[in-house]
């Protein structure tokens, strides 16, 4: 096995060269080594369920055309029984018209597009729309996703199942695919076959990898009968479940890939990792700190296949620059970058064309997941324009309006950036001395400076795009006026309220006795003036976010005695669904980090706070030297009530409209402008 320079990989190279090498899988040759790989949007919603939508179609077209070599749609069911409301039903004969037109469009682009056979086993849940039936998998085991007990399929039920595979995939070459791809990863019915976790059989598809790996071979046997020789088949695999020996490890798929790949059934590996007991290694948030996580065990599979056939790798490769040193590194053929291209659709064609430096990047929110995997439509934090190709005007506007903005924050930016790519003349106008707003201070917060990186795509963005930027400017109606614009955004952000009201206690409506004192301090003030803290500090939050947690860590590593309030049941109560807790939590814990749930703060006094429980009981004191509130914020509306007495076309946009997250703030900052008439 090839020795890997992992510090090398997570820097990145500046060659790229290597990304843009053609590629053999079978007999297709893929133009480049950068794939889209399979992942879910929900937006064959638009169809009403199960069917290619418009939507979708125009979402892989745009990242064919923005020079991805290859495009794996989401799964791709093969049984009613495995169907649910979100991917595509590749069961369904109605879909290979559909299906005909989203690879024209792909492949018009120069482009390969396979879709992925999926069944969920005992993960999929077909009771949102009242068809019900009970849910497979190898073992009548209890899925840790729906509580249900599955039913051990029997022989004769595992032959049919393996001829819908194959009943599928002659839908998906009907339909103008230039191949499939066998989900048998991530936890889903072939990778529970093939993890001893899962897989308590005891016939012939139980116990030894043989008989382990038996269904997955039988599925690919079936591919070939209905679709033939010629039509390209990948096999994507969890290599590590992070489970420990009770799942998959890298040793036991080793052994699996040798029996898998010594079948000559299979045209390329796909590497990837987790299931639903590991979602947080699975997709990994810049909170995690892993990059490129899975380059270890694709150089595995690599050593085993050699060049008999591609290995493809995904994991935290948000970078072109690391995704061209991880093929520099010898531990894989082809990179999958998916939030990458959710992030920037032109990522492949701007590297190419020796503009990297102009490259939206991914900060690793995880929003799109987070959206994702609840049925919602895809989203993501840094590109609010994705799921909206076709929707939004592109381009240049009808005509160039002089547009002021105020507020250099992620909002301001945005909307700064978006009119002058439209064609705007644009200035923007910002208080203090740099620009960023509150995003500023992400550096260092634990685990967050990957997302200081949307200010700084936008800060260069702007500036290459001639924005008038002006620091350190009161932008007062006045000076406003004086400039006569034709349009004005504000995007003034917002501030912590210091009462101490908390919209979870309905109880205390006043707030926090002596919450007002100007010893209280708001995350902002922390990390604006650190020496303020003292030693003995509570922190209390109730929104479920990173802020408190984040805050909290931080000034723990830096030596304070930290407790942390919640009225919640748990800290990071909203981090869950981005797959954040598992990481952000255990960083808090380490740190020392004290934590109170269910409890909240009825007194502030000098030198101590006042805990009480939620359910009621006795009190208790707490000494202190300082005391955090990460609460309600208030939104700074003043210039938009002000500005709103001139006649000049205001729009308020992100916190100082309503304070909420930073996804919300940058679409609000696109849609306006590219409204902009």
């Amino acid at each position: 096995m090839r020795t890997i320079d992992r510090e090398a990989v997570g820097a990145g190279i500046s060659d790229l060269e290597m990304l843009w090498q053609p590629i053999m899988i079978g007999g297709l040759e893929i133009k480049n080594r950068v794939l889209l790989p399979a992942h879910g949007t929900s937006y064959t919603r638009d169809s009403g369920g199960g069917l290619i939508s418009e939507r979708y179609a125009r979402y892989l077209e745009r990242r064919a055309e923005g020079g991805a070599g290859l495009l794996v749609t989401m799964a791709a069911a093969v049984d009613p029984r495995s169907a649910g409301p979100s991917g595509i039903h590749l069961f369904d004969e109605r879909n290979i018209p559909l299906a005909r037109d989203l690879t024209r469009r792909v492949q018009k682009h120069g482009a390969r597009i396979f879709t992925q056979l999926y069944h969920g086993g005992y993960h999929a849940d077909n009771s949102i729309d009242l068809n019900w039936s009970t849910p497979v998998s190898a073992s009548a085991l209890v899925s840790p996703t729906l509580g249900r007990t599955a039913h051990a399929l029997t022989e004769a039920e595992i032959a049919e199942i393996v001829e819908l595979y194959g009943r599928a995939a002659a839908n998906a070459k009907s339909g103008g695919f230039d191949g499939v791809e066998l989900s048998a990863g991530h936890g889903y019915l072939v990778c529970q076959f093939l993890s001893p976790l899962t897989n308590r059989r005891e016939d012939r598809y139980g116990g030894s990898v043989e008989n382990r790996a038996r269904f997955a071979i039988e599925i690919a046997q079936s591919v070939r009968r209905h679709a033939g020789r010629d039509f390209a088949l990948g096999i994507r695999l969890s290599y590590d479940e992070y489970l420990g020996e009770a799942g998959l490890t890298p040793d036991v798929s080793d052994e699996l890939l040798r029996e898998i790949s010594g079948s000559e059934l299979f045209d390329y590996v796909s590497v990837s990792g987790g299931n639903y007991h590991t979602m947080h290694h699975m997709i990994p948030p810049s909170s995690s700190g892993l990059v490129a996580n899975r380059i270890d065990n694709s150089a595995r599979a690599k050593a085993i296949v050699g060049d008999s056939i591609p290995v493809l790798v995904a994991g935290a490769i948000r970078t072109v620059e690391v995704a061209a040193a991880v093929l520099a590194s010898g531990s894989a053929d082809m990179v999958a970058m998916a939030r990458a291209h959710i992030a920037d659709p032109d990522l492949v064609k701007k590297a190419q064309e020796g503009r990297a430096a102009e490259i939206r990047h991914c900060i690793g929110s995880n929003t799109c997941w987070k959206r994702a995997s609840t049925d919602k439509y895809l989203a993501c934090s840094v590109n609010p324009h994705v799921g909206r190709e076709g929707e939004w005007p592109d381009g240049q506007a009808a005509s160039s309006r002089f547009v002021v903005i105020v507020g250099g924050g992620p909002a301001g930016l945005k909307a700064a950036v978006i009119a002058a790519e439209r064609g705007h003349r644009v200035t923007l106008l910002e208080r203090q001395g740099e620009l960023g707003g509150q995003f500023r201070h992400m550096r260092v917060l634990p685990g967050r400076a990957q997302w200081a990186t949307l200010t700084d795509d936008l800060t260069a963005a702007a500036y290459r795009l001639g924005v008038d930027v002006r620091l350190g400017v009161d932008a007062t109606p006045e000076l406003i006026s004086d400039l006569k614009p034709d349009h004005v955004i504000v995007a003034t952000g917002a501030r912590f309220d210091h009462s101490g009201y908390s919209s979870l206690l309905p109880f205390q409506l006043s707030g926090i006795g002596g919450a007002s004192d100007n010893t209280v301090l708001d995350p902002i003030s922390v990390l604006e003036n650190p020496a303020l803290v003292g030693k003995r500090v509570v922190v209390m939050e109730d929104r479920g976010d990173y802020t408190a947690l984040g805050i909290a860590t931080l000034l723990a590593e830096r030596g304070h005695q930290v407790e942390l309030v919640t009225p919640r049941s748990h800290i990071g109560a909203n981090l869950y669904a981005s797959v954040e807790a598992p990481w952000v939590v255990s960083r808090a814990a380490q740190a020392g980090v004290r934590v109170t749930a269910s409890s909240y703060l009825s007194e502030v006094s000098p030198g101590s706070v006042t805990i009480n429980s939620v359910y009621g009981g006795e009190s208790r004191k707490a000494e202190v030297d300082s005391v955090v509130l990460a609460l309600m914020r208030q939104q700074n509306d003043e210039l938009t009530r002000a500005l709103a007495q001139t006649g000049i076309p205001t729009q308020a946009i992100g916190d100082c409209d309503a304070p909420g997250d930073v996804d919300e703030a940058v679409f609000a900052a696109e849609k306006a402008a590219r409204l902009i008439k």
